[in-house]
């Protein structure tokens, strides 16, 4: 693990970290959620909420018409604030980033239930203006950057990560650095000539090509990261084993064969779901672990 990458964000997860230790130490007589209580759930805020509602939705009925569970989602406006919410006890299944999640299970605030199939297998995409004259990375010497969210995992951190195994330190490399906030924020500001070039999520860029909210004429792929582990369905540690494994098996019921399931698998972009460990995300623990070393 080199340095550099140890270097970029260690007050912040220092800060993070303390805030949710003190936090665990004191809440261990929470009461468990009820099966009489509705589900809260949120979803981390990387694209905008008309687009996670429609998403979503179907989902979320079927795991209530499956498991008996009513719910009220929430998305909340940072990323930031979904960790909050689930150190003030008010989120019990969270759809999380493998930052967000690393950052809250260390600390004993959730437990990881479900990934998608592809979610061990995720890239980032570098993006320019289509009619950017760059080819590659190098000709954004002293452009101006954008990363999506501070806390999130395929719009800054493992980006960041990769860019510094090339020798390329953001801050010393790139003209100015923005934080969008979200994929598809990022997306729009290269698009709209707002800044140079961007990182997002590979996964949020085809939906929106496809879709249409991105066409090849608004931008280009310049480079693409290696593999890397993200996303994550957790649940809050206050959850009782009953409920999760309610949880659990209902997510992994859903069948792509099914023709009602493949519905709502091609709207999360799946196949299946697949039981998640914490050691899936052994290599974020390294860097945060590594970070507190420095």
């Amino acid at each position: 693990m080199k340095k550099s990458i140890l270097q970029f964000s260690s007050s912040t997860i220092a800060l993070t970290i303390l805030a949710l230790s003190i936090f665990a130490c004191s809440s261990s007589d929470s009461p468990d959620h009820k099966q009489s209580d509705p589900l809260r759930i949120s979803v981390l805020p990387d694209q905008n909420p008309e687009q996670l509602n429609k998403r979503y939705k179907p989902l979320f009925d079927y795991i209530s018409s499956t498991t008996g569970l009513t719910y009220v989602l929430t998305i909340p406006k940072t990323y930031q604030q979904i960790v909050d919410d689930l150190k003030n006890n008010k989120t019990d299944f969270a759809y999380l980033g493998g930052y967000t999640f690393t950052l809250s299970h260390i600390n004993g605030l959730t437990q990881p239930l479900v990934m998608r199939d592809i979610d061990l297998e995720f890239t980032s995409s570098l993006i320019v203006h289509a009619k950017s004259t760059a080819t590659k990375i190098t000709d954004l010497d002293q452009k101006s950057f954008a990363f999506g969210s501070k806390l999130s995992t395929s719009g800054h951190l493992m980006p960041r990560y990769y860019l510094q195994e090339k020798g390329i330190i953001p801050e010393k490399f790139f003209s100015s650095i923005k934080y969008s906030g979200a994929h598809d924020k990022t997306a729009f500001m290269v698009r709209d000539r707002v800044v140079s070039a961007g990182i997002m999520n590979s996964q949020v860029l085809k939906k929106m090509l496809t879709d249409g909210r991105l066409t090849k004429q608004d931008i280009k792929i310049l480079w693409q990261t290696p593999p890397h582990p993200n996303y994550v369905w957790a649940v809050s540690s206050r959850v009782s084993d009953t409920i999760k494994n309610k949880l659990k098996k209902a997510m992994l019921q859903l069948v792509y064969s099914n023709p009602e399931h493949k519905i709502i698998l091609d709207g999360l972009s799946a196949r299946a779901f697949f039981p998640a460990s914490p050691q899936d995300f052994s290599i974020l623990r390294s860097i945060i672990n590594d970070s507190q070393k420095n």
